[in-house]
């Protein structure tokens, strides 16, 4: 890079890095039951109650999803596997709110993510861009119905076991997944919703034990180890609903969409046939159709990365992609630009 380019990527990394997103330290080696009181202590239950009323009462099902939810709560081992199980109790008990509040949060997704539903479509994009010295970069705007209460409740949540830091997150205080986060010298994902099917298509692979995709997500991030290991990891999901996993590495043209069903998934790479050699884009819908008229966000995304062109893409650049309209909606809760082989680069920035 020039050096002006590289003044103008540092100046940016430290004036996004100074937004104010709270940052706490898990220890995967503490009782899961108590591994999030510190940080509940800082938050009022009570945001995260009405957060998951406000979604519920989005839905024209929402009378329908809370018997499922008390049914996982009454008997959450069966659902839920451990270590989260106690983790939810355990927020639960911190936060003091009903265990079945906190099961919702931590399934909503799951169970809200179906074809044929309000605006579920119009939810997240995510960037991932190779420049022209190999060097990747990772980026994505979070999309929620809920933006408003949520925004209050999004923290930087650094993992650690056996004394060492093992991954970073973007996080809602009040669930044990999320939906953005990095390994630095390893890789970086990122979760957008996939809307086929039908609700009750979601609720009956709860009931049959699939793993929220939340946890999923954190299960790639705790368990794999590299940009490949994760990819193959993916291929094998059973989750309850389907997803996109976006995934950048750490070499030049690490970048694929994972397209998840409920079991197994499809790979899309950087540099097919269906991507644009040099990045990715992936918003809400299938790489291979076309968006909806009414949805043109990737159409746009597209539009100013070729602009830019790998020669000029750097942190400053794609976050500006991803602050244009309508890439940047009404709902996105915060934008993330990350790096799995620069971790300096990890900056959140709240939109709301």
């Amino acid at each position: 890079m020039e050096r002006l380019e590289i003044f103008t990527m540092l100046c940016f990394i430290t004036v996004v890095s100074s937004t104010h997103i709270p940052v706490y330290d898990i220890d995967l080696d503490a009782p899961p039951k108590s591994r999030w009181d510190h940080v509940a202590a800082y938050y009022d239950g009570s945001l995260f109650v009405k957060a998951i009323d406000e979604a519920m009462d989005s839905l024209n099902i929402s009378q329908k999803l809370r018997p499922i939810a008390l049914k996982i709560a009454g008997d959450l081992d069966h659902y839920i596997p451990q270590p989260y199980a106690d983790e939810m109790r355990g927020i639960g008990n911190a936060l003091n709110i009903e265990l079945g509040y906190v099961i919702l949060g931590n399934v909503f997704y799951d169970l809200y993510t179906y074809d044929a539903h309000y605006d579920t479509n119009k939810a997240c994009t995510s960037i991932v861009a190779n420049d022209d010295t190999g060097h990747v970069i990772h980026g994505r705007n979070l999309d929620y119905i809920m933006a408003d209460v949520l925004s209050y409740l999004v923290a930087r949540i650094r993992f650690h076991k056996s004394g060492t830091l093992i991954f970073e997150s973007v996080s809602i205080v009040g669930q044990v997944g999320f939906v953005t986060a990095f390994k630095a010298g390893k890789f970086s994902m990122s979760l957008n919703s996939r809307n086929t099917g039908y609700w009750w298509n979601n609720a009956l692979s709860a009931l049959e034990g699939y793993i929220p995709a939340f946890i999923y997500f954190r299960e790639v991030m705790e368990k794999e180890n590299s940009y490949e290991e994760a990819l193959h990891f993916l291929t094998d999901m059973r989750i309850i609903s389907p997803a996109y996993l976006i995934v950048g590495g750490t070499q030049p043209y690490e970048g694929a969409v994972v397209i998840g069903n409920r079991k197994g998934a499809h790979v899309e790479r950087m540099n097919n046939t269906n991507q644009h050699g040099w990045f990715v884009v992936e918003t809400n819908y299938d790489p291979w159709t076309a968006p909806p008229p009414d949805d043109d966000r990737r159409d746009v995304a597209i539009k100013l990365m070729n602009q830019i062109g790998n020669k000029g893409v750097n942190p400053h650049t794609l976050y500006q992609v991803l602050s244009t309209s309508p890439v940047l909606g009404v709902d996105t809760i915060y934008t993330t630009l990350m790096s799995a082989s620069n971790s300096s680069i990890f900056a959140t920035v709240l939109r709301k």
